[in-house]
């Protein structure tokens, strides 16, 4: 879950990181269970060896709470590090 306050603004979220090790997706849901927000592959330089890892850039929100699914695609599972940023 995560909570978006203070007037809102502007959020990247990716799993581009080293110890991401399988094929995942992003999908980030309101309240209501949409945003129309979705990443299943964006290769990444800081990890070369995964091409499917995911990442959402420049997203902007209102205030809220959001939930962004990580999850694998066509059911794959690993391990993934997501780091999320308030541009």
């Amino acid at each position: 879950m995560l909570e978006v306050s203070n007037g809102g603004g502007s959020f990247s979220f990716s799993t581009c990181d080293p110890y991401t090790n399988y094929d995942s997706k992003l999908e980030l849901f309101d309240y209501i269970g949409a945003t129309g927000v979705y990443n299943d592959d964006a290769p990444c330089a800081s990890n070369p060896n995964n091409p499917w890892t995911s990442t959402v850039n420049n997203i902007s929100l209102v205030p809220g709470i959001y939930y962004l699914a990580v999850d694998g695609y066509n059911g794959a599972t690993g391990n993934y590090k997501l780091s999320v940023v308030k541009n």
